[in-house]
């Protein structure tokens, strides 16, 4: 159980730096 969570903060975690660089590209783009 405590692996299941683990995973899930690792997932969640790597959705937020995905979010971060999606964010980060578009702004380029928009410059």
């Amino acid at each position: 159980m405590a692996a299941l969570g683990l995973l899930t903060r690792d997932i969640n975690m790597l959705l937020g730096v995905a979010e971060m660089m999606v964010f980060i590209l578009s702004v380029q783009v928009f410059l």
